[in-house]
């Protein structure tokens, strides 16, 4: 199915395919059983930093290893950002976790504008409900970027399937201002 689209698009460059994926963590990060303690301390203390509750994060990285900067999905409230990178974007939604109106924003003002204007461009996502709408259908019809969908958890076919592309050059984009 890559090989067939990437022939059907005419697309050689690594740099015109990208994929994307987003992660989530709980929030509440422990420490380790063990704890390392000063000689003699006669009491110590178990961490636990809790950072709310569900944190998503939205990837992407093109063929050739240029990233688009990342997006965090935070639950009910948007933390402070003071001194995190200008370029990296905050949404929240109730539960933490992507949504249809958040992914559009971020195709739109994020990705669309971070890859160049080389076209045609390829973006390969799971099926997640929240990626595939009328939306982000519409965008990518109007920017000249073709949408492959692919079943959950297969990231890694991707990267196996695009290994003939290593060793080419590449450009970083998250260094755009």
């Amino acid at each position: 199915m890559l090989e067939s689209t990437l022939k059907t698009l005419n697309i050689t460059d690594p740099s015109q395919i990208y994929n994307v994926d987003e992660t989530g963590c709980s929030g509440h990060l422990g420490c380790a059983e063990k704890v390392i303690v000063k000689k003699g301390a006669r009491q110590a203390f178990k961490v636990e930093i809790a950072l709310g509750e569900h944190i998503t994060v939205n990837m992407a990285i093109s063929a050739s290893g240029a990233t688009i900067p990342p997006q965090f999905i935070f639950s009910k409230t948007l933390p402070r950002a003071d001194g995190l990178p200008y370029n990296w974007t905050y949404e929240c939604s109730q539960s933490g976790f992507m949504n249809s109106d958040i992914f559009t924003k971020w195709f739109r003002n994020v990705f669309v504008p971070s890859f160049g204007p080389k076209r045609p461009c390829l973006l390969i996502m799971d099926n997640l409900s929240s990626h595939l709408t009328t939306n982000v259908i519409d965008a990518a019809i109007e920017n000249d970027v073709t949408l492959l969908f692919l079943p959950a958890h297969t990231v890694v076919l991707f990267i196996f399937a695009l290994s003939k592309f290593r060793g080419k050059p590449t450009r970083d984009h998250s260094a755009r201002s």
